[in-house]
Parts: C-alpha cells; sequence; structure tokens
C-alpha cells in the first residue's frame, strides 16, 4: 500500500496495478484509488499513471471515483492538451457519468477552434463529438451537442468561422471529417 504511486510510475509496476483493478473488487483495491486521489493531475500526465486512470475508469464504480474525477475536471483544460492526459479525458467522455462528460464538453466547446487545432486535444474534440452524437448517453446530452455544432459552425457568412479554421487546419480537419463519416453513415449528429 506504501508504495502505491512508485509502482504506477515505473514501466513494469503500473502492469501489476492494472492487473489488480482486472482481477479484484473494486472495494479491494481502494487503496491505489485514495493513493493516485492526491495527484491525480500528476498521475493523468504520467506516461503509465494515465493508463492506470483508464482502467480505474473503465472498472470502478463511478460514485467510488468521485474526488479522483473532480480532480481532473479541474484541469480539462491542461489535461486535454497533454499528450498522456488527453487519454484520461477521452476515457471520462467514453465511461464516464452525464454531468462530467458535459463539463468536459462545455470546456472544449468554449475554445473549440484551439482544441481541434491542436495535435493532442483534436483527439478529445472528436471524442466529446463522439459522445454527443452515437455514445450511450447521447440523448442526455442533446443540448451539448447543439452547442457543439453552434460552436463549429459559427455565425452565418462569416469566412472566418470556425469550421473554416477548423477544415485547414491539419488536425482540425480530422472533427470535421469524424462529423462527415457520422453523417455519410447515416449516424444522427
Amino acid at each position: 500500500e506504501g508504495e502505491v504511486l512508485e509502482c504506477i510510475e515505473n514501466m513494469h509496476g503500473n502492469h501489476v496495478i492494472q492487473k489488480c483493478f482486472e482481477h479484484m473488487h473494486p472495494e479491494a483495491v481502494g487503496f491505489v484509488i485514495d493513493a493516485v486521489s492526491s495527484r491525480a493531475e500528476q498521475m493523468a500526465s504520467h506516461m503509465y499513471g494515465c493508463r492506470v486512470l483508464q482502467r480505474l475508469l473503465e472498472r470502478c464504480p463511478q460514485s467510488r471515483l468521485e474526488g479522483l474525477l473532480e480532480r481532473v475536471l479541474q484541469r480539462i483544460d491542461k489535461l486535454a492538451r497533454d499528450k498522456h492526459g488527453n487519454y484520461v479525458v477521452q476515457c471520462v467522455l467514453q465511461h464516464g457519468r452525464v454531468p462530467d462528460q458535459r463539463r468536459i464538453i462545455e470546456v472544449i466547446k468554449n475554445d473549440l477552434v484551439e482544441f481541434a487545432k491542436n495535435k493532442v486535444s483534436s483527439n478529445v474534440v472528436e471524442k466529446c463529438f463522439e459522445a454527443a452524437t452515437v455514445g450511450p448517453h447521447a440523448p442526455q446530452l442533446q443540448e451539448e451537442r447543439a452547442g457543439l455544432m453552434r460552436a463549429v459552425l459559427g455565425e452565418a457568412d462569416d469566412m472566418h468561422a470556425p469550421l473554416h479554421q477548423m477544415m485547414h487546419d491539419k488536425f482540425g480537419n480530422y472533427a470535421v471529417q469524424c462529423r462527415s463519416e457520422e453523417r455519410r453513415v447515416g449516424k444522427e449528429c
């Protein structure tokens, strides 16, 4: 118990911690959750710590992860742009609670073009659209989906509309293509 963080930051030890989540009851790994929660942002930004956080989000009850999630959600803007932290943010969008997904989508929507044009956070932008359009909680995220679409389209007749900026960016265009692909195969946007 006293060396959880050291294990997580170790190339081999992090796999042991991940196996604990796979094979032990969530209540039995509470000491890991407690250790990680105290340094959630640092763990989310760590090359091995981010993997452990993803396994926690995938396998543990969300109610047990509230403190951890709150610390992660306080730093969405930073973690979405972080080369490791973005995976944790994406995992919350995929496995998290609706209120947590709403918080992430709101932060991304408020600076959509900058997130979309960033090599790392462009993946988070795509995951926001996915969560709000075809994810399991999409029906509950209708307002967020509409907000994302308004943020992408911008004002009518604006030649510098977010959509134009994203289309002409080497990373932003992926979020646009992702939306186009969903429409092509008949998924509702």
